[in-house]
């Protein structure tokens, strides 16, 4: 059996979920603002009285109030108005679309140490495990183990930022993926590629889609055009992760 075929299948179906429900998503939305404008014109609506708008309510935890009801308090809000409303379903899908990258990051993620688990299970030569032993400093013990537990252990060993150490560990393993990341029909240097992309989905996890300038200090100039033509728009000095032409990946 080959070891990348359970990874691989994975792989293809989480992506597959991913970008079809971020289609429907879209379509759907596209087909909302056309019935509810035509609805709107119908009825002779002026959009300007359209408003709409959510509050965040919260309660205390460590709170015990003596007449033993629950207390909420307000902690922000949500209201838009007229037009702002109908542009509100933009911003649904490019939001949408940004976490679909982040999702797809950690999809391919999870692949990389699921693919290298099942490689070294089935190493019954242990022709790549010495490789990896050597590569290991911090612990080099591949002692026998089940897949379940060589995914676990694949995870705790090689897990760092952006994944530079299992990076390193798979091209040990396959000496040709090294000029594949910079000859291939796609033109893409893929090194580039990964290093914007584990950035954007930081920025899309960790910053509300911000990607800050000061995180791209040192880039060369092909890895800043990936930013532009893959994931964002810029603003000010930095980019925001917006609407992507994600179906370019």
């Amino acid at each position: 059996m080959n070891p990348l075929q359970s990874p691989l299948d994975e792989l293809f179906a989480r992506l597959a979920l991913i970008n079809g429900l971020l289609s429907i998503f879209e379509s759907q939305q596209t087909n909302f603002r056309s019935l509810l404008t035509a609805r709107l014109e119908k009825d002779r609506f002026d959009i300007a009285n359209l408003v709409t708008g959510a509050n965040l309510i919260i309660r205390d935890l460590t709170e015990w109030p003596a007449h033993g009801w629950a207390e909420y308090y307000p902690a922000g809000g949500l209201i838009v108005e007229g037009n702002e409303y109908l542009n509100l379903i933009e911003v649904f899908v490019q939001r949408q679309s940004a976490w679909s990258i982040a999702q797809s990051y950690e999809a391919f993620e999870t692949f990389l140490f699921d693919f290298m688990a099942s490689v070294i299970a089935n190493d019954k030569k242990g022709k790549f495990l010495g490789r990896l032993a050597v590569e290991n400093s911090e612990d080099g013990n591949f002692d026998p183990m089940n897949l379940e537990e060589l995914k676990v252990k694949i995870r705790q060993t090689y897990r760092s930022k952006n994944n530079c150490k299992l990076l390193k560990a798979i091209r040990t393993m396959a000496p040709n993926l090294e000029q594949a990341e910079v000859a291939n029909n796609r033109r893409l240097n893929l090194r580039d590629w990964y290093k914007v992309i584990s950035e954007v989905r930081h920025a899309v996890t960790h910053s509300d889609l911000l990607v800050k300038n000061a995180r791209m200090n040192g880039w060369s100039v092909e890895e800043k055009s990936l930013v532009a033509v893959y994931c964002c728009r810029k603003v000010k000095r930095n980019w925001v992760c917006t609407r992507s032409n994600s179906k370019k990946f």
